[in-house]
């Protein structure tokens, strides 16, 4: 039998990282894809689990497919790409990944070459081909690495990250204003060609504006505080503490992270969002075709127009938004959400939203200010009436911009003398769009509080902070909350653009909704208490004899 140098260590790694399934998946897709492609060596063969033995097992597949080297031809490149079903700017992002892999192993392959002499040079040059490995084994690399990325592994983050948009000044660490454009371009391009993954349009035009304008408050870069403090030029701090720079949240690199992988796999991507039901559990009409004239017409907060129940500001989550918060939930809390409470259908009532929340398990709560801003939290377990706060490091808060933007503001065209002022005014401070997690700062993660008569604990539902002085906080009555971006529960974060630096401020109520998570909690909640119903009903039963 032929003897065959060892697989490298690196795809090793990878086929670590991945599920024997997962590795199945990508060779067989390269198999449809491949004409030189031969049949499995046996009819059911599959890749082993033992890492080792899975890679030796790539390596020979690869042989079969006849594609050795990352350089094969652009219909080739064309049918893989077909084959996964990837877009171009997601592939493009794999492509460079897979390269990065193989350039690193080679450079650390002629560097351990290089210190010792070899008794053979044709040996050297068999063990280099094949420990550069091909086309094969540097997809399921770069795979093997978003699903690092996915985990939470710090390096594999920015490796992902950095191949969004390599920058050509890299080598002086000087990001040059042609880098910066470069990178705001592929940001945006690459957070179309994920949603189009995760979130197919509908070709609404009401879903067209309202999807553009999400995507680009997604992909936008953050200012970052460069200091924990801010201090005037006296010395004396001006505002509370706020996140350094490092801490900030970056909403499209969480996102990327969180969803590379499974946009990757053809068989994961119904994954990316979970499926959003009503109060009945059947799965609802998210947009409805919207004339120009309804998106041209006055969308001031100055009164409703009396349609708003039949368009989009009925659901305050659309499945982009739904995508986008959900990946910084775990894995349980990301199949099925439905929809528990929505004032426009159970009414203006604080008691209805508690009650119907009691025994939903994880909830997120969403709230529509008077400017159309969405914003709210994430409560780790059901809603429970107490002066303490509860809940764990799961939950979190979260700001989804502003809903619904006019035409002219959404396709760049000419605007008013007050619509620039608007525009201005929305755009003067940063705010911290996407999620903000726990810090770990102090465990006041959740509050809610329903009948207290002592002004101590003010009646309503609250993320962060102290009570009285939240990240986000909903009055009871439904008409008035606020909001402050000096709770170190969730490191600062400010939830709304103001026109001043200010840290805090109230808001007017427009609508709000409660969704459960964890789409299955309740169901088990409730075979829960009838298994234990029933084991009291035996022991009953028994005590008597």
């Amino acid at each position: 039998a032929e003897s065959r140098p060892p697989p490298p260590s690196w795809l090793v790694e990878a086929c670590a990282t991945l599920d024997p399934r997962d590795v199945d998946e990508v060779v067989s897709v390269f198999r449809r894809a491949s004409k030189n492609a031969e049949a499995p060596g046996e009819p059911g063969a599959s890749c082993p689990s033992n890492p080792a033995d899975a890679a030796a097992w790539v390596v020979e597949q690869e042989r079969n497919l006849g594609w050795r080297t990352l350089e094969h031809d652009a219909s080739a490149r064309e049918a893989l790409r077909e084959a996964f079903g990837t877009p171009p700017p997601l592939d493009a992002v794999l492509d460079r990944l897979a390269r990065s892999v193989v350039a690193e192993n080679l450079a650390t392959t002629s560097g351990i070459r290089a210190g010792h002499s070899s008794s053979s040079a044709d040996d050297d040059r068999n063990t280099e081909k094949n420990q550069s490995g091909g086309v094969l084994c540097a997809a399921l690399a770069s795979r093997a690495l978003c699903r690092r990325a996915a985990s939470g592994d710090g390096d594999a983050v920015a490796r992902l990250t950095n191949a969004v948009s390599p920058k050509e000044s890299e080598k002086n660490n000087l990001a040059s204003a042609a880098d910066r454009t470069r990178d705001e371009r592929a940001r945006i391009e690459l957070a179309r060609a994920l949603a189009s993954v995760a979130a197919p349009p509908r070709g609404t035009l009401g879903e067209e504006v309202e999807r553009e304008a999400f995507l680009l408050e997604m992909a936008k870069k953050r200012k970052n505080e460069e200091s924990e403090n801010s201090a005037d030029a006296d010395g004396t701090t001006t505002r509370p503490p706020r996140r350094t720079k490092k801490e900030r949240t970056d909403a499209f690199e969480t996102l990327l992270a969180h969803s590379a992988f499974d946009a990757s796999m053809p068989s994961r991507r119904g994954g990316l969002v979970p499926d959003l039901t009503d109060e009945d559990g059947q799965t609802f009409r998210l947009f409805r075709v919207l004339s120009r004239n309804d998106l041209e017409g006055d969308l001031s907060t100055d009164g409703d127009t009396g349609n708003d129940a039949d368009g989009p500001s009925e659901y305050l989550i659309s499945p982009l938004s739904a995508w986008l918060l959900s990946r910084s939930m775990p894995a349980a809390w990301r199949t099925k959400w439905r929809r528990v409470f929505c004032s426009k259908t159970h009414g203006a009532s604080f008691a209805t939203l508690t009650s119907l929340c009691e025994d939903a398990g994880p909830t997120l709560v969403a709230i529509e200010t008077d400017s159309k801003h969405v914003v709210g939290g994430v409560a780790s377990t059901s809603l429970v009436s107490s002066a303490a706060f509860f809940g764990d490091a799961r939950s979190f808060v979260f700001s989804l911009g502003r809903r619904r933007r006019k035409t002219s503001e959404a396709k760049g065209e000419a605007k008013g003398d007050g619509e620039e002022e608007e525009e201005e005014t929305r755009t003067k401070s940063c705010y911290d769009f996407g999620a903000s997690r726990a810090t770990g700062a102090n465990d006041h993660f959740c509050y809610c509080a329903r009948g207290f008569v002592s002004g101590r604990f003010p009646n309503g539902l609250g993320f962060g902070g102290q009570v009285g002085h939240h990240c986000v906080f909903l009055d009871a009555g439904f008409e008035t909350g606020h909001w402050r971006a000096s709770a170190a529960t969730f490191g600062g974060a400010r939830l709304f653009p103001t026109e001043t630096d200010a840290d805090w401020g109230t808001f007017k109520v427009r609508a709000v909704e409660a969704w459960a998570v964890d789409g299955d909690f309740k169901a088990r909640l409730m075979a829960e208490r009838r298994a234990e119903n029933r084991r009291g009903a035996g022991s009953g039963a028994g005590g008597g004899v």
